[in-house]
């Protein structure tokens, strides 16, 4: 797989070159941050979806093999970096 920085209307993109089955595809990953003086912060940014793209490559493609639960927690584990714990007030 090769990943590689565009950039588009003055914002950086990641682009991840695979190959699925047969084919050869590319996704477009927005990164959100201006092009401009940014471009140490997007290749941080590039490696991250690069390796979280890799490992979900390899994850079984029959989810059917493997409980919900384990999927879940699997899930939580990937997704805790990138979440805050708010607590909202009118909940209280």
């Amino acid at each position: 797989m090769k990943a590689s920085l565009r950039i588009k209307n003055n914002n950086y993109y990641a682009v991840l070159s695979f190959k699925e089955e047969d084919n050869y595809k590319q996704k477009w990953v927005a990164l959100g941050i201006p092009a401009r003086n940014n471009k140490r912060r997007a290749e941080v940014m590039l490696e991250a979806i690069k390796r979280d793209f890799e490992e979900s490559m390899k994850s079984p493609k029959d989810l059917s093999k493997i409980l919900f639960v384990d999927y879940l927690k699997e899930w939580l584990y990937k997704k805790k970096p990138f979440v805050e714990i708010t607590i909202r007030s009118d909940f209280l």
